[in-house]
């Protein structure tokens, strides 16, 4: 059985806004949904539910990284991700728009995918990062979560963006 996704609160998201994967949906995909991670999560703000993605490019992405993981608020996702559970899989291909500018510190990157509310998703990002450091272990663990400020959305104004380790 697949665990359900959890609101940053612990609410168990369900229920039946049309939105479900059929067993052919979670087989296929460069994307997994993940849990979201705590160093992450507790550096952004908490008044909205996020889902997490973990992403592999596919062979028609041609972004830097290989891999990385999304933090989408649900109001980017079809019915607000309700339906969504751990471990079903679906495509995003990410796009870059070509390297910053000179004197330009932002990268700009297409995103899209069928599980979008309104797909593609133009992002600018690498101007503005949240740094996670794990206080309690000593371990020099640091993970960098980019900004990714949305280029004319109506919903939310931003998601994240990292590197898994």
């Amino acid at each position: 059985t697949q665990t359900p996704l959890l609101s940053p609160s612990g609410n168990v998201l369900s229920g039946d806004t049309g939105t479900t994967f059929t067993g052919e949906e979670e087989q296929d995909g460069n994307c997994i949904l993940v849990e979201n991670s705590p160093k992450i999560i507790s550096k952004i703000p908490d008044s909205v539910t996020y889902f997490s993605v973990s992403c592999q490019n596919s062979e028609f992405s041609d972004m830097d990284v290989e891999k990385w993981v999304g933090i989408f608020p649900a109001d980017l996702l079809q019915g607000n991700g309700q339906g969504f559970k751990l471990g079903n899989r679906f495509s995003i291909v990410a796009t870059d728009q070509g390297d910053p500018e000179e004197g330009a510190e932002a990268y700009q990157t297409l995103f899209t995918g069928d599980k979008f509310l309104k797909s593609p998703l133009t992002g600018r990002w690498g101007s503005s990062s949240l740094d996670s450091e794990d206080d309690e272990e000593d371990n020099d663990e640091t993970i960098v979560a980019y900004k990714v400020e949305l280029v004319n959305s109506e919903t939310s104004k931003n998601f994240y963006i990292f590197k898994p380790e």
